[in-house]
């Protein structure tokens, strides 16, 4: 082999590994762009998920709101209740003892 051939196919084996070396970056490089793609197009299903959504958790935290106010009233009447049946208690107690210690006559004249 003479010197100019050797020249030659070192030069072509440096040029043929460039140009794979360049195919293998593009293709890489394309690859990643497509994983890039991928993810940001799941990102937005995800958002999309979350969007559809929000009226379910709107309607569920009304009937939640609902169910809240009715056992509030509902303890509330019950407090109500109980707290007339003790003050109602209370004025027939001291009315019965009033009327033991005085007699009934006596409560009546003031």
């Amino acid at each position: 082999m003479s010197a100019g051939t050797i020249v030659f196919m070192v030069i072509a084996g440096i040029l043929i590994a460039l140009i794979l070396y360049a195919v293998i970056a593009y293709n890489s490089l394309v690859g990643l762009r497509n994983q890039l793609r991928n993810a940001w197009s799941q990102i937005e299903v995800q958002l999309k998920r979350r969007h559809d959504l929000i009226p379910n958790l709107v309607e569920t935290a009304k009937g939640y709101m609902s169910h809240e106010r009715q056992t509030f009233e509902a303890v509330t009447q019950a407090r109500s209740l109980i707290r007339t049946f003790f003050l109602c208690r209370g004025v027939y107690l001291a009315v019965s003892c009033m009327s033991r210690r005085f007699g009934p006559q006596d409560i009546g004249d003031g």
